[in-house]
């Protein structure tokens, strides 16, 4: 589980002493977590989600206004499930039925210009990891980590950086 502390005042929460913001939060929580410096404030790694509960109540952290939020890129995952009964299934029923996910995309692919529907679905899930097996109904799905397409940069064909940030000089004569 990961919560952002940020300031809501003039002072920031990264100005505190280190020593100082680990004694504050140990107070809190109880129990060790992993915290890192960003450039709003601090993130917090926690083990468990009972700390969630403690930490999102704190108004003020060594004299200083916070407001904590958890990290919407960092506690989501997605997951691909795939099987042959789940062609006329409907994405709404994915986000009712399965516990955890909250959204869901059917995979179409194109042949010939016509959008062919698939058995495949990407899933979002609550969760910094997706369940290894979800019960779409009745049937037991394996749930696969969905790995994202690289960033492919479109002047000199490479990936890893955009067009926008791409530093390599291209003679275009």
């Amino acid at each position: 589980m990961y919560l952002n502390v940020e300031s809501v005042g003039e002072e920031s929460v990264s100005d505190l002493s280190p020593f100082r913001l680990h004694r504050e939060i140990m107070g809190i929580l109880g129990e060790e977590c992993k915290i890192s410096k960003t450039k709003r404030g601090v993130m917090l790694e926690l083990t468990r989600k009972s700390g969630e509960e403690k930490l999102t109540k704190m108004k003020e952290l060594g004299g200083i206004k916070v407001k904590v939020a958890r990290d919407t890129y960092l506690n989501t995952s997605r997951g691909v499930i795939n099987h042959k009964d789940l062609r006329g299934s409907k994405e709404e029923e994915f986000v009712e039925c399965i516990p955890g996910a909250y959204n869901a995309r059917k995979i179409e692919i194109k042949r010939w210009k016509e959008r062919i529907k698939t058995n495949t679905y990407v899933l979002t899930f609550d969760s910094p990891t997706p369940p290894s097996e979800v019960k779409a109904g009745y049937l037991p799905v394996k749930v696969r980590p969905s790995v994202p397409t690289p960033m492919r940069c479109f002047r000199c064909h490479r990936f890893g950086h955009g067009r926008d940030r791409c530093r390599r000089n291209i003679d275009l004569a």
